[in-house]
């Protein structure tokens, strides 16, 4: 039930983003789009981009939580590159899972508190 819920949200974020793409736009966040509010990971891109022009304040105001976001992405695949060259099943352990629930709840929050001006 788990895996068709996941690929089902999977083909929908896949859906809003290739109907976006065909009218020559890049999609707003899928949050954004339906609800009028942030996702948790809005922000990240500019977030990472200001970080790197050394504008902390300015990266912060995108999203507080770009840095440990970039973070778990890479030691999630990390993971499971070590996984898949040692010939084994692919899967995160449940400790992953739940650093990404809660993160991702931290980040959106933090969102929520911020100024839409960063949205």
């Amino acid at each position: 039930m788990l895996r068709i819920a996941g690929a089902s949200l999977l083909g929908a974020y896949l859906f809003w983003n290739a109907a976006w793409l065909c009218c020559g736009e890049l999609a707003p966040s899928l949050c954004f789009g339906l609800a009028g509010l942030p996702g948790p990971t809005t922000g990240f891109t500019r977030g990472l981009v200001s970080l790197l022009r050394g504008d902390i304040l300015e990266s912060l105001r995108y999203n507080a939580f770009a840095v440990p976001i970039l973070v778990l992405i890479g030691t999630s695949f990390v993971w499971l590159a070590i996984l898949l060259m040692r010939r084994r099943r692919p899967l995160l352990p449940s400790g992953f899972y739940w650093t990404w629930l809660g993160l991702l709840l931290l980040s959106w929050f933090g969102k929520l508190l911020g100024s839409p001006d960063y949205w």
